[in-house]
C-alpha cells in the first residue's frame, strides 16, 4: 500500500490569493482544494506521499510592498507504535505509522483474539494522532470455549466437540417417534465465562407416535383378553378330565366284564367227566343220609 499524506491547513490569504492543492505531481494532476482569502482549517489525504502546491499572490501587493510570497509550515503526523501482542502476528500497512496506517492482528493456532483486530491511526483536530481502539489480547481456546453441554434424552447432535469457540453453534435432532422442544440450534457467547445463548432442549414422545401406541396397546389388550380366556377354559376342562380319570381307574375291576361267561339253566353240557363227578358226589351223599 503506497505511503499517504495528510494536511491539516490552516490559512491567511488576502481576498485576492488563490492557494491550489494537487494531488501527486502528475501533468494534470488531480485538484484536491482550492483556497482564496481567510478560509477555515481544511483537512487533506492525498491517495501518493506526493503533493503539489500553487499560489498565486495578489498583483496589486507588490504595488503596495506586500508581495512577499508565503511560506509553509508542516509537521509530520503519525502515531506511535502500538507495540506487540502475546501469541499473535502483525501486518502493517505502512512501517513510518502515518495518519491512516492499519494495523492487522492476527492469533497464534489454539488462541482467540480479544479486542479488535484492524487497528487505524486517525488524526484529531487537536492533539497528535492516535488508535482506534486499544491493543487487542490473544487468549487460549480453552479458557473462552463452551463445553460440550451434553445430549438430550432420545436425541443427539451434529458435530459432536469437546469444546466450542465463541461463535460456533450446536445443532440438536431427536431420533425418529420424538420431536423437539426448545431451540434446535444454540450458539457459544463470548463473556467471562463464555455461555450457550439457549438451555438443552428436549426429545418428546410426538403425538402421532403416542396415538399409535396407544392403538397398538388396544389392539395387544384385545386380543390378549379373548386368548387368556380361552386359556382357562382349555385349562379346567384339562383338569375335570384328568381327576375324572383317576376315579374312574379306582373302580377299573368293577366296570369290566369276567373272563368267562356266566352259565345259564338252559345251558347245555357235554362234558361227561363233569357230569359223572357231580353224580357220584351226589350218591355219596345219599348214601351218607341214609346210614344217619
Amino acid at each position: 500500500m503506497p505511503y499517504r499524506s495528510f494536511l491539516n491547513i490552516c490559512l491567511n490569504l488576502s481576498n485576492s490569493d488563490i492557494l491550489t492543492i494537487y494531488d501527486g505531481d502528475e501533468v494534470v494532476p488531480h485538484v484536491l482544494g482550492q483556497y482564496f482569502g481567510n478560509s477555515s482549517p481544511q483537512k487533506l489525504y492525498s491517495s501518493t506521499p506526493d503533493l503539489t502546491i500553487q499560489f498565486h499572490s495578489d498583483p496589486a501587493g507588490l504595488i503596495f510592498g506586500k508581495g512577499q510570497g508565503f511560506i509553509m509550515n508542516y509537521i509530520v503526523m503519525y502515531c506511535t507504535d502500538p507495540g506487540e501482542v502475546e501469541h499473535s502476528t502483525r501486518l502493517i500497512s505502512d512501517p513510518v505509522l502515518l495518519v491512516g496506517t492499519t494495523i492487522q492482528y492476527t492469533c497464534s493456532p489454539g488462541f482467540v483474539l480479544e479486542g479488535s483486530s484492524l487497528l487505524t491511526c486517525y488524526s484529531r483536530e487537536t492533539g497528535t494522532p492516535i488508535w482506534t481502539s486499544r491493543l487487542p489480547h490473544c487468549v487460549s481456546e480453552e479458557s473462552l470455549a463452551c463445553d460440550n453441554p451434553g445430549l438430550p434424552e432420545n436425541g443427539y447432535q451434529i458435530l459432536y466437540k469437546r469444546l466450542y469457540l465463541p461463535g460456533e453453534s450446536l445443532t440438536f435432532m431427536c431420533y425418529e417417534g420424538f420431536e423437539l422442544m426448545g431451540e434446535v440450534t444454540i450458539r457459544c457467547i463470548l463473556g467471562q465465562p463464555s455461555h450457550w445463548s439457549g438451555p438443552l432442549p428436549i426429545c418428546k414422545v410426538a403425538e402421532a407416535a403416542a396415538e399409535s401406541s396407544l392403538e397398538g396397546g388396544n389392539m395387544a389388550l384385545a386380543i390378549f383378553i379373548p386368548v387368556l380366556l380361552i386359556s382357562l377354559l382349555l385349562g379346567g376342562a384339562y383338569i375335570y378330565v384328568t381327576r375324572c380319570r383317576q376315579y374312574s381307574s379306582l373302580r377299573l375291576p368293577l366296570m369290566y366284564s369276567h373272563p368267562y361267561s356266566q352259565i345259564t339253566v338252559e345251558t347245555e353240557f357235554d362234558n361227561p367227566i363233569y357230569e359223572t363227578g357231580v353224580y357220584g358226589v351226589v350218591q355219596s351223599l345219599d348214601q351218607v343220609n341214609f346210614n344217619v
